[in-house]
């Protein structure tokens, strides 16, 4: 317990003025002078030091006590103050919770109560007012301020609300919602009653809705809806039909607006309106029906068949074929027998191309007395076997005092002719052609005047040119020759003589052998034709023929010397049709020889004046013909 003292507490023993000093002998202990025991308590410091006597021995114990004043008035103090701090916190708790009780939270819960009110009731005409010019007075007149403009809101929404139930109710529109992401449609009542929903849940709605959908419609709307998601149009207006619950099918227009997108920028919800338009549908057919109709026939007009060919020049790959008729003979009906007659006739032959024509096929008419057939994605052969119909059907037309025919021609869309009108062009320039061979066309008679003065001054026949005219018609009907070619090889057969106008008299009515000097005449005949037809615009197209027809296959022909395939193909066909012709009958100048003498002139002259292959069918053409007893 011994240990060594400190200075400073050794002064503080000995310096203080209240300490007590006790001396007491500890016989039989031996300790050092400099050795101390200190004890404390609470209130006091003792310490106990061994000392030694006279006879040296640690025989004498001094003990020194003293009092811890300051150390228990401090402590004291402390308590003191801590009592006194927490009478003090406790009553300004006191005061406080009653004051804040009193002005704030008393306040507060009055604000939460009426926000509570206003949440419940929906009451916005409550009002809240709290005394004093604080913060809290001024949030209760935010939120008092705050509720009035919402019942100003909310009564202009009713107001908006009830004045679209009205509307949607007065007209029946639909009102559709739709949730690209969940696949949910909202659909206002008056719709679902008008079309007949029956699912009850907005999933079912969605799936039900497109169900309605016309089947020829579901593809179209596709196609739009995918555009409408994938371009993010905001604003659409689409057209297509619907299916009543009835079976009745509607026509609706529907337009609306994408409101909402994504974080990728897709459409999730799009709002649209769905009005019935059925009837309307029904107004602007009619009118459409009327302005791209022909009043008295039925057929397209003239404006619809531009609009067709406006479309067909947008497609660079679009096929077609353009036929072009004119009824002959309708200004002399019109003249003599009246327009109602007229009228009759334009109807009559429009009924039969109706009958007669593919339901693709479009037929219109475009003037007066002139047709056009739109022939879309056929063959050529179709085109050809039905202009072959429509002639013969206006042919036996029997209700008027003169009898009926039509002009036709036709071109084909292709690399010469790639825009509409350049088609159009074509076709009726054949058409004009055709007419030439057409008794009963006025455009006939230039073809008439010629042959007329032809026949009057030579003693080619009539006969004689119609007989031309027919075998080699069947001759190139045979050999596959197009219309067209057709129609230029009946004109060529009718006035491929025609330079025989400008040969004298005394040179093509010698009974006996012609001169050199009458044979060069002579056969400057073909060199006149081409002329003749060079300069009358109508018969232009067969002027090469018209040269051509003398000279020969192996080039020993006039008046140009061409060779085989040199020689315009139609120029070929007549060379033999009239070579045999010639043989067959009787001229001023000659007798005629039986049918097996043409015969075996052609095949000894063929490869040399003829073309093998035509000889070779004109000879099957004549087989046939005999067979069927035909002349």
């Amino acid at each position: 317990m011994g240990r060594y003292v400190d200075k400073e507490l050794m002064n503080y023993i000995n310096e203080s003025s209240k300490a007590n000093i006790t001396f007491k002998g500890l016989p039989g202990n031996s300790h050092s002078l400099s050795e101390i025991s200190i004890a404390r308590s609470y209130d006091k410091i003792s310490a106990y030091r061994n000392t030694k006597d006279i006879n040296e021995e640690s025989s004498i114990l001094i003990s020194m006590s003293i009092e811890r004043y300051a150390h228990i008035l401090a402590i004291n103090y402390i308590k003191i103050f801590c009592l006194l701090y927490i009478v003090a916190l406790f009553m300004i708790l006191v005061l406080n919770n009653r004051i804040l009780d009193k002005y704030v939270l008393k306040r507060l819960k009055l604000l939460d109560d009426f926000v509570e009110r206003v949440r419940k009731t929906k009451d916005t005409t409550l009002r809240l007012v709290l005394a004093g010019n604080d913060e809290l007075s001024k949030i209760a007149d935010s939120t008092s301020n705050m509720v009035a403009e919402l019942a100003i809101a909310n009564n202009d929404v009713k107001e908006m609300d009830e004045r679209f139930r009205l509307i949607m109710e007065a007209t029946k529109d639909g009102y559709l919602d739709l949730d690209l992401v969940a696949n949910r449609l909202y659909i206002n009542r008056e719709w679902k009653q008008e079309l007949g929903y029956t699912s009850k849940n907005e999933n079912g709605l969605f799936y039900e809705h497109f169900s309605k959908i016309h089947p020829e419609f579901i593809e179209y709307l596709s196609t739009n809806y995918t555009n409408i998601i994938n371009n993010n149009d905001e604003l659409f207006d689409i057209t297509y039909k619907m299916i009543k619950d009835t079976g009745e099918i509607i026509w609706v227009l529907e337009r609306g607006k994408i409101v909402s997108k994504d974080e990728k920028g897709r459409p999730t919800r799009i709002l649209s309106i769905v009005m019935d338009i059925t009837e309307r549908k029904k107004y602007e057919e009619e009118i459409l029906f009327l302005s791209y109709s022909d009043k008295l026939t039925g057929l397209s007009n003239r404006a619809y068949m531009e609009k067709q060919f406006e479309e067909l020049d947008k497609d660079k790959n679009s096929s077609y074929f353009i036929i072009m008729g004119d009824v002959n003979g309708l200004k002399l009906i019109n003249d003599a027998l009246g327009h109602k007659i007229g009228d009759k006739l334009i109807y009559n032959v429009s009924n039969e191309m109706k009958n007669i024509c593919d339901h693709n096929d479009v037929v219109s008419r475009w003037s007066g007395d002139e047709f056009i057939i739109l022939i879309k994605n056929r063959e050529k052969d179709y085109v050809e076997d039905l202009i072959a119909k429509i002639k013969q059907a206006c042919d036996t037309i029997k209700d008027f005092p003169i009898s009926i025919s039509i002009a036709l021609g036709y071109a084909e869309k292709d690399d010469d002719n790639k825009e509409s009108e350049a088609v159009m062009s074509v076709a009726e320039k054949r058409m004009y052609r055709n007419k030439l061979i057409e008794k009963k066309s006025t455009r006939n008679a230039i073809t008439s005047s010629l042959l007329r003065t032809l026949h009057e001054k030579h003693s080619e026949t009539e006969e004689h040119t119609m007989r031309i005219k027919n075998m080699s018609f069947k001759l190139g009907k045979r050999m596959g020759l197009p219309q067209d070619k057709l129609d230029e090889l009946e004109l060529l057969g009718l006035l491929h003589d025609i330079g025989k106008i400008g040969i004298p008299e005394q040179i093509l009515l010698k009974p006996a052998k012609l001169t050199a000097e009458e044979w060069v005449v002579m056969k400057s005949h073909t060199e006149i034709g081409y002329r003749i037809a060079k300069s009358t615009p109508e018969l232009s197209h067969i002027a090469d023929e018209i040269l051509s027809h003398h000279e020969r296959y192996d080039g020993t022909g006039y008046p140009n010397g061409l060779k085989a395939e040199e020689i315009p193909l139609l120029a070929r066909i007549i060379n033999v049709v009239d070579s045999f012709d010639v043989m067959t009958h009787k001229r001023e100048y000659k007798l005629a020889r039986d049918m097996n003498y043409g015969i075996e002139e052609l095949k000894r002259c063929s490869s040399t004046q003829f073309d093998p292959h035509i000889v070779a069918e004109f000879l099957e053409l004549l087989q046939e013909d005999d067979e069927n007893g035909q002349p």
